[in-house]
């Protein structure tokens, strides 16, 4: 529902751009979404990380859609980087 929404609202063809906020200590301290340029009201960012994977979502509530994962090694050795992808291509 989550998706669809926002396919409505914005298009397929929409940019989703979500950038680490990171602090001069290197921390990250939060996740910055924009669609299209804009803030995208009541959505955020969540990454999750297990031995394996770490996956950035798109959340709302009890809602998410997967943007992007990794391997988990290669996100704790190069770290966080923004991600770029279109809004149709995440169904």
């Amino acid at each position: 529902m989550l998706l669809n929404e926002l396919i409505d609202r914005y298009g397929e063809g929409a940019i989703v751009t979500v950038s680490p906020y990171v602090l001069a200590s290197g921390e990250t301290l939060r996740w910055i979404l924009q669609i299209d340029g804009e803030d995208v009201p009541g959505a955020d960012v969540r990454i999750e990380e297990d031995p394996d994977w770490t996956v950035a979502l798109l959340v709302r509530g009890d809602e998410q859609v997967e943007i992007q994962r990794w391997w988990t090694t290669t996100y704790r050795r190069h770290g966080p980087a923004g991600l770029v992808r279109r809004l149709g291509d995440l169904r």
